[in-house]
């Protein structure tokens, strides 16, 4: 599906899809009216659009339809970016996650990682070659780093988003890491073949495992 061509999803609607493809199978529309901010009327119009792609979300214990949610979410889905700015500096990789993660910290904002140094945590699988953070504002990126013209060039991507759901941790590993379908499109928008490849370990071990499960 080009994304180009189709309608951006508002906030709420991403937030519901990865709440959707991680729920435990007992969700409500009340819960997670609740958990997205939203009426139950708005719940009910996103359910209804899953349900037109297809998607039985009364079967969300099924392995097919928590992959056709991430599907569907990689599709249609775009951050809600102000800014995204790249970066790049000398140290390892994980050394330039941590500066820029306490940055973030030093400025209270929030922050959270994603690809490629987030899904190496999530689930291993290639050696990250460059990391991208959501933050809830704009950051003064310490000296040590320099700006770079594209993410070609870049080790670190830094966006600005305005969809606070993006910048909530999942999980606090050695960093606070992003929600796991947040990851695999992260993967999905760097391309390359090892990286739809990592994409599909984290669907395996994280999104489809009955431990991962979590309320809507």
């Amino acid at each position: 599906m080009d994304k180009r061509t189709t309608r951006r999803w508002g906030v709420a609607t991403s937030e519901a899809v990865r709440r959707l493809a991680m729920a435990d199978t007992g969700f409500t529309q009340a819960a997670l009216a609740a958990a997205l901010r939203v009426s139950q009327p708005r719940v009910s119009q996103i359910l209804a659009m899953c349900r037109s792609h297809g998607i039985d979300t009364n079967r969300l214990g099924s392995p097919d339809v928590r992959m056709a949610l991430v599907d569907l979410y990689v599709a249609r889905h775009q951050p809600q970016v102000v800014s995204e700015r790249y970066w790049y500096a000398l140290e390892p990789l994980t050394a330039q996650t941590e500066v820029v993660v306490s940055t973030a910290r030093d400025a209270s904002a929030h922050v959270v990682v994603s690809a490629d140094v987030a899904c190496d945590l999530t689930a291993a699988w290639r050696h990250p070659t460059i990391a991208v953070l959501y933050v809830d504002q704009e950051l003064t990126m310490p000296p040590a780093f320099v700006e770079a013209t594209g993410s070609q060039d870049a080790s670190v991507i830094v966006r600005h988003t305005r969809d606070v759901s993006l910048t909530e941790c999942w999980k606090l590993n050695r960093y606070p890491l992003a929600h796991p379908v947040q990851q695999v499109w992260d993967l999905h928008d760097l391309g390359g073949v090892d990286r739809i490849e990592a994409a599909q370990r984290i669907v395996e071990r994280v999104v489809l495992a009955e431990d991962c499960r979590l309320p809507a």
